[in-house]
């Protein structure tokens, strides 16, 4: 069959690619999808899009579920309905995340917080008639406010991580980087065997959510301006 032939058989599927973060990102979702019989996909970092070549009435959802299950978020390029309800949803990501981490952040980094904090919360321990911990009960706090961001905020991240676990990624590093972080923290104010790095875990993930939410905006804007000069261009020519 001549190419020819072989492009007037297929058809372009155009999708909207979210959560890739390095061309480690790139290889995987190329990977997945190349690996589909008939499928000639190439991966754009840049415009966090994938274009791909499939036999006519291939269904777009059977690919935007293989880019999901590598482990990020796909649309067809043309709706943009599921990717402005993922900005949203990032934002408050973003927000939860500020306002669990920054008082993390102060606790671990300001003693006179710390010092200031204990006997309260020894005080209230002894007031619902619960033993103390052996170790620093202001500790246990920071730990306790971190959670919800290691295991709810970060799961994005944790799930990525997983999924491309033979072919690492940011991600993956990030994911290691967070939750021995905060594994170490627990063990530590259990054991007294040393100082605890909640701070850390919970500063990484804030930040890197953070950074991605304004990477995404300035993509978006990015977008729109080129589709809109791209729309000027076409009436001039028309």
């Amino acid at each position: 069959m001549s190419n020819t032939q072989i492009i007037s058989a297929s058809e372009q599927i155009d999708l909207k690619v979210e959560g890739m973060t390095c061309s480690a990102c790139v290889a995987a979702i190329e990977r997945s999808l190349n690996g589909l019989e008939g499928i000639s996909a190439t991966v754009n970092f840049a415009t966090e899009s994938a274009h791909i070549l499939a036999p006519k009435g291939y269904k777009a959802s059977a690919l935007i579920d293989v880019v999901k299950k590598t482990g990020y978020g796909a649309t067809l390029l043309a709706d943009e309905t599921e990717s402005f309800s993922r900005s949203r949803r990032m934002g408050w990501r973003v927000f939860f995340a500020a306002i669990l981490a920054i008082p993390v952040i102060v606790i671990s980094m300001s003693m006179s917080v710390h010092h200031y904090l204990e006997p309260i919360i020894i005080s209230a321990l002894d007031y619902f008639g619960i033993a103390h911990p052996l170790y620093s009960a202001t500790g246990w706090l920071s730990i306790a406010i971190t959670t919800p961001i290691i295991l709810i905020i970060a799961f994005p991240i944790h799930r990525t991580a997983i999924r491309n676990i033979a072919h690492p990624t940011m991600d993956t590093l990030i994911s290691l980087g967070s939750i021995s972080a905060f594994s170490w923290s627990i063990y530590a104010n259990a054991t007294g065997a040393g100082a605890i790095y909640t701070e850390v875990a919970a500063a990484v993930i804030f930040f890197i959510v953070l950074g991605r939410y304004f990477e995404s905006k300035a993509k978006r804007r990015a977008g729109s301006a080129l589709a809109n000069l791209l729309a000027i261009h076409t009436k001039e020519v028309t």
